[in-house]
């Protein structure tokens, strides 16, 4: 065998190792990766199997809102009354309906003296 033989295994020896050596750090880096995929896998299929335990008591309390109950207890949050409701919306109608008069009423004073600049010649 001739040296340069031998000289032409050592390198190849060399790549191989180094090529091994370099798979290896890869292979450590997607077991890791690997790794944090499957945990995260399991964290989500718990999540998902504890809401789907949770969906039929969910689905029961969305049939059972019952709305004078939830109105009553929106009121007692506020502090106020469904008689102080009632008064408030009165007043904001008759608020809004005197500035709709208000409106209407300089309407036709402007529709009466454009009509009266027309007639008179």
């Amino acid at each position: 065998m001739t040296k340069e033989y031998i000289l032409g295994l050592l390198t190849t020896l060399k790549l191989t190792e180094k090529d091994i050596n370099s798979l290896e750090k890869e292979a450590e880096r997607i077991n890791s990766l690997l790794a944090k995929l499957r945990e995260e896998e399991r964290s989500l299929k718990t999540e998902i199997e504890s809401i789907h335990k949770q969906l039929p008591g969910l689905a029961a309390r969305e049939r059972n809102i019952d709305p004078e109950l939830l109105e009553r207890e929106l009121l007692s949050i506020l502090g106020r009354s469904k008689e102080e409701i009632g008064e408030d919306r009165a007043f904001r109608e008759l608020e809004r309906d005197s500035a709709v008069d208000a409106e209407l009423k300089a309407l036709k004073i402007k529709m009466g003296k454009n009509y009266q600049q027309e007639k008179t010649p």
